[in-house]
C-alpha cells in the first residue's frame, strides 16, 4: 500500500468522465524561476476533458499549472472521508498494488475558519458528491451529516466560592447539574501547554477556563474577559482527538476545543469523555 500527503498549496481538482486529475501551481518569481504557489481549492467538472480545463487553469506569463496526480475514473475503488472532517481518502487500483492517497492539507482551526479551511473543506464535498454521482464507493462515517457549530458568544458562569465538600470532586455528587471547571494551570502546566501549541503549529483558541454543565460547554480563551467567551452545545459533541496525553475534542463536523495542558482527571475532560460515551 502507497501513501502519501498531496497539495501543501490548495487542493485543486479537476473531475472528468475519464480521469480525475489534481493540479500543482508554480509562479514565476522576480529572479525567473518557478516557485510552489499558494492556490485557491477549487472543483471543476465536465463530461470531457476539455470542458472542464477551459476556460481553467488560468493563463498568466507568470502562473504555471501543471498536473501533479491523475487517476483513471474506473481505477478508483472508493472514497473514505476521513475522522475528524475535513479530510478524504482516495483509494485507487495502481499497476502492482492498492494505493491510498490522503486529501486535505489545512486543518479546521481558531474561533473564525480562515479562508483556506473554508475553501479546502468545500473542495472536498464536491469531490464527494461527484464521486457518488459517479458510482464510486463513498464511506462518509457519518462525517458530513453532522451539523457546523459555530462558537456562540455568552458570559462564564459565575464560579461560586470552594467549599470543603467541593474536595471531594464532581464525580461524587448528586447533583449533575452543577458545573465542572478546569483548575488553574501551575507555571510548568503552561510551560507544557506552550510546548504542545509550538510543536501543532496551529491557531488554537487556547483556553484559560472551561465549565460544563449538562447541557453546555462554556469557553473562556486565554486573554479574553469573562464577558468575552464562547459556548458549545455539548450535545454536538462527536469525537476525541489524543496529542500524547493532551486532547482535542471536535464538535459538530469541525470545531475543535483544544485542551491542552490539562491532563487525565481533568473534571473538564471527565464530563467531556463522559458525554461521549453516553453516560
Amino acid at each position: 500500500m502507497l501513501s502519501g500527503r498531496m497539495f501543501s498549496f490548495g487542493l485543486v481538482i479537476v473531475a472528468t468522465d475519464e480521469e480525475l486529475v489534481l493540479f500543482d501551481g508554480c509562479l514565476r518569481s522576480d529572479r525567473g524561476t518557478w516557485v510552489p504557489q499558494r492556490a485557491q481549492s477549487t472543483f471543476h467538472g465536465g463530461a470531457r476533458a476539455a470542458d472542464a480545463v477551459s476556460p481553467w487553469p488560468p493563463r498568466a506569463a507568470n502562473v504555471r499549472w501543471s498536473p501533479s496526480h491523475r487517476f483513471r475514473r474506473d481505477r478508483i475503488l472508493r472514497l473514505v472521508v476521513g475522522t475528524p472532517w475535513p479530510l478524504v481518502e482516495l483509494w485507487y487500483r495502481g499497476p502492482d498494488v492498492e494505493e491510498h492517497h490522503p486529501l486535505g492539507t489545512v486543518r479546521w482551526e481558531g474561533l473564525v475558519p480562515s479562508a483556506p479551511s473554508l475553501e479546502e473543506a468545500a473542495t472536498l464535498e464536491e469531490l464527494v458528491w461527484w464521486a457518488r454521482d459517479a458510482g464510486i464507493e463513498v464511506q462518509e462515517n457519518g462525517w458530513l451529516d453532522a451539523p457546523v457549530v459555530p462558537w456562540e458568544r455568552a458570559t462564564m458562569p459565575e464560579r461560586r466560592a470552594v467549599t470543603r465538600d467541593d474536595t471531594l470532586g464532581y464525580r461524587v455528587s448528586a447533583r449533575p447539574e452543577e458545573l465542572a471547571w478546569t483548575t488553574p494551570l501551575e507555571p510548568h502546566e503552561r510551560l507544557l501547554r506552550w510546548m504542545v501549541w509550538r510543536r501543532l503549529g496551529r491557531e488554537w483558541p487556547i483556553p484559560e477556563e472551561v465549565a460544563v454543565d449538562r447541557e453546555h460547554v462554556f469557553v473562556r480563551p486565554a486573554g479574553r474577559k469573562p464577558e468575552e467567551a464562547f459556548l458549545l452545545p455539548l450535545g454536538a459533541l462527536r469525537w476525541r482527538e489524543d496529542h500524547g496525553v493532551d486532547a482535542v475534542y471536535v464538535f459538530g463536523r469541525h470545531t475543535r476545543l483544544p485542551m491542552l495542558g490539562r491532563r487525565a482527571g481533568c473534571p473538564v475532560r471527565d464530563r467531556l469523555d463522559q458525554a461521549l460515551r453516553g453516560t
